[in-house]
């Protein structure tokens, strides 16, 4: 007789949760090249070269003013996340036609009633410290919303990170799983820049933009043997200037056509299903010049759709 093993939904969120995030906190070739090209730059700086009394003054009023531009983009991003609310509605039986056999669709958990087939897993990361003004991710599973932002001058470079997912073991025992979300978003970057030598024209570049991406993961049933399954991210804005200014706001939608995966699964295996967003800023100072980069983005998922295929 064969001894069903029970499945502990709170240890394995625990570790789809750390998964999802050891995955994208492991570090890239890229992740080092802000701090590189600062070191560069300062060694390649004259030494006699030294900023003027009032050169340092407007350095530090820079510095100061970078805490008010936090705090417009965390104002900017409030008013983005304000933007979903509980009137949008869809009619999945305009979008899927036909009835199919294995096919999942989730949703937030608008009432709090529980069960399968509402979103369960929650996550985020913000890359270079817990948060600030400008700074800071969120996660709704009762109105399926996630949001990141990151602000961050000088020369660096860093993420913020957060995201929704679903459970799901397969009926089938050998099949495709076919992930397709559909997402809205809205964004907002903001960059800025301050030369503070009037007699030098040095150069800098600013970026800021955001990402939604799609993440399978799965274990054994009993936790081990863990697997990434599937990746993917897709831009949905980016801006990348030298010695840039000004803000500019961001919004649209992710579906199939942009964002889909179709990874081979195992009804012996759990699987874990992320929809994320990503904020990500860089900068490239100099001695003689500082910039701002902040990034925002707030998505609503409306609805997942994960589908098992016969092979």
């Amino acid at each position: 007789m064969t001894t069903k093993m029970k499945f502990d939904e709170r240890a394995f969120d625990k570790r789809a949760s750390r998964a999802i995030r050891d995955g994208v906190a492991t570090p890239k070739p890229v992740t080092h090249l802000a701090r590189l090209v600062a070191n560069q730059e300062a060694a390649a700086q004259p030494a006699h070269h030294k900023l003027s009394a009032d050169a340092r003054r407007l350095k530090a009023n820079f510095k100061r003013d970078g805490k008010l531009l936090g705090e417009q983009i965390s104002a900017a991003t409030e008013a983005l996340n304000r933007r979903w609310g509980q009137s949008h509605g869809f009619d999945l039986g305009t979008l899927l036609p036909l009835p199919r056999e294995r096919l999942h669709v989730f949703g937030a958990d608008r009432a709090g009633t529980g069960g399968p087939f509402f979103y369960g897993l929650t996550w985020g990361l913000i890359e270079g410290g817990t948060g600030g003004a400008g700074i800071g991710v969120g996660t709704n599973l009762r109105d399926g919303t996630f949001s990141a932002s990151h602000s961050v001058h000088g020369s660096s470079q860093l993420s913020s990170y957060a995201g929704i997912g679903v459970r799901l073991t397969p009926s089938l025992d050998q099949c495709w799983l076919s992930v397709r979300p559909f997402v809205n978003w809205s964004g907002v970057g903001t960059l800025s820049h301050r030369i503070f030598d009037s007699q030098l024209s040095p150069s800098g570049r600013g970026v800021a933009g955001a990402q939604i991406g799609l993440h399978i993961q799965s274990w054994d049933r009993a936790g081990r043997a863990f697997n990434t399954d599937g990746v993917k991210w897709v831009t949905v804005w980016e801006r990348n200037e030298i010695n840039p200014s000004g803000t500019l706001y961001y919004n649209g939608s992710v579906d199939v056509r942009d964002l889909r995966l179709d990874v081979l699964a195992s009804g012996e295996r759990r699987y874990a299903i992320w929809v994320s967003c990503r904020a990500f800023v860089i900068t490239q100072a100099q001695f003689d010049l500082d910039i701002w980069s902040s990034a925002s983005v707030s998505c609503e998922l409306p609805f997942l759709i994960v589908e098992e295929v016969a092979i």
